[in-house]
């Protein structure tokens, strides 16, 4: 029996490295090697990451993380300065991915415009907000709080 194995390799190069992004890099050096053959390795560069095969584990990863609500709403309230009076709430929008943790929106927004998947991310972020509302005014936490989504 031959076993053979594909390896995706990020290197750490600054104290900001993240584990997350350390993972997701090699992962997209993983399936850059696998797409030239069994047996193979390769090392994670930045022109990776624009290639067809990260492309394509990245939009993979976006079509599941929709389907299975992997997102999480933060809400950051909208203050009256010359109150104090908090006057509203902004819904914030981060993708949770079960390996690599926290991915940050300037990454996966831009994707979900780019493969249509941002008017149903929308609508989701909507009825969530609209819930949390909905919960906050049973609570009478805030009769006066707007949510903007």
């Amino acid at each position: 029996m031959l076993v053979s194995a594909t390896v995706g390799i990020s290197l750490g190069g600054s104290d900001q490295d993240r584990p997350e992004g350390l993972l997701r890099n090699a992962d997209v050096a993983m399936h850059a090697a696998k797409n030239k053959g069994k047996a193979r390795y390769k090392v994670f560069d930045s022109s990776a990451s624009t290639t067809t095969s990260g492309r394509l584990l990245l939009e993979s990863e976006m079509r599941r993380a929709v389907k299975e609500e992997e997102f999480l709403v933060y809400y950051q309230p909208l203050v009256a300065l010359e109150t104090g009076e908090v006057r509203g709430m902004e819904a914030l929008v981060r993708w949770w991915h079960p390996v690599y943790g926290l991915v940050p929106p300037g990454e996966f927004i831009p994707l979900a415009e780019q493969m249509g998947l941002i008017a149903s991310l929308g609508r989701w972020v909507l009825r969530e907000a609209c819930r949390q509302a909905r919960l906050w005014h049973k609570e009478k936490l805030s009769s006066r709080l707007l949510c903007s989504a």
